[in-house]
This record gives structure tokens, C-alpha cells and sequence, in this order.
């Protein structure tokens, strides 16, 4: 899979999975940033406006539990980026995503998982980020037709970056399941 840096192309190798070979271009877990910009007004109307919106529009992208979650006051952008990235990969690219998909507590997510990675990997994920003191990336993304894990997607608003920790146990992700990890960096316009 090739991530176009900053113009938001996707465009997917033949087997997404393939892990790179010795002195391929991709040599790195965590592939190149992609800039998405959003309507500065959509984070004023989060979450109960949009929220609601892109659940009717998107049936099958969230769960039950993402839309039931309601945000804290203090972090008034909480989910605003993983939601507008789910919906953004679904809208330009066909693409269906998980978000936290490392979390046991939902059995929609938990049932889906399992069928992506396999409940080996997917009991591993949902263990590991206690394990290497990170969570796992923000969304898994697949191809909807044929369940294929295609790769892991991290969203970024504003000012936060990726922490050291987050890039540690993306490379562990990379190694262990094969699949990279993209940042969308989230900004207004």
C-alpha cells in the first residue's frame, strides 16, 4: 500500500499485507503523514450533530457503544478525529475502519477483530498496549468485500503528535501483524 504524503491518495499494493523486503522503499511501520482538512464549524457541533449524521450515513462503521459514548468536557475534540477519519476513508476510498479496536468490552468489535486478524492476534491486541504502555492505532481499516486488514490508521489534531511509546509499539503492530501504521494529521480549514 503507498500513502500519497500529503495529498490524501491511497492506492493499494497487490497483497496490502506483504511485509517489505530488504531495501524496498518502505522500510518503516509508520508510513508518511496525510494532511485532511475539516470545516472548522463540524467541531462545534460535535458530538450530537455529527455524531448522529454520520451514523444514519455510515450504518456498519461504528458500533453501538461509539455512538452511545459521550465526550468529557475537558477534551471538548475527543473522538472528533477518529470519527471524521472513518468517515473520510469510507467516503473517498470505499474503505471500512474499526475504531478502538483493541477494546474487549464491545462484542461487535471484539466479533470483528477476530475475524480480521484472527483470535490469536486479535487477544494479543486487545492485551498489548497494556503490555508496551500504548494503546493500540486509533482505527483498523480493511476492505469490506474480502475482510482483508488492509492497515492501522492514526488520527492527529491540532498539535499532538506521536508519542515514542505509540511509535515503539507500531513497529511491534508491524512486526507482528504485518500491517503499517498511517497518520492523518487533521486540520482546519
Amino acid at each position: 500500500m503507498h500513502v500519497g504524503y500529503a495529498t490524501g491518495e491511497i492506492t493499494m499494493a497487490r497483497n496490502a499485507r506483504q511485509r517489505p523486503t530488504r531495501g524496498s522503499r518502505r522500510r518503516s511501520p509508520v508510513l508518511p503523514p496525510v494532511l485532511l482538512s475539516a470545516p472548522k464549524s463540524w467541531r462545534r457541533h460535535w458530538p450530537a450533530h455529527l455524531i448522529k449524521r454520520w451514523a444514519a450515513e455510515h450504518p456498519g462503521l461504528f458500533s453501538k457503544m461509539d455512538i452511545q459514548r459521550r465526550e468529557p468536557e475537558r477534551q471538548p475534540d475527543y473522538g472528533f478525529p477518529e470519527w471524521l477519519l472513518a468517515v473520510t476513508l469510507r467516503e473517498r476510498y470505499g474503505l471500512a475502519s474499526m475504531m478502538k479496536c483493541g477494546v474487549g468490552n464491545d462484542p461487535w468489535k471484539v466479533k470483528r477483530v477476530n475475524r480480521l486478524l484472527g483470535k490469536e492476534h486479535a487477544e494479543w491486541l486487545r492485551s498489548a498496549g497494556r503490555r508496551y504502555g500504548a494503546a493500540p492505532p486509533d482505527l483498523l481499516v480493511y476492505d469490506a468485500r474480502t475482510w482483508t486488514p488492509l492497515f492501522f490508521a492514526e488520527a492527529k489534531l491540532g498539535r499532538d503528535h506521536l508519542r515514542i511509546n505509540q511509535r515503539r509499539f507500531f513497529a511491534i503492530l508491524f512486526r507482528r501483524l504485518g500491517l503499517g501504521t498511517t497518520v492523518f494529521r487533521i486540520i482546519d480549514r
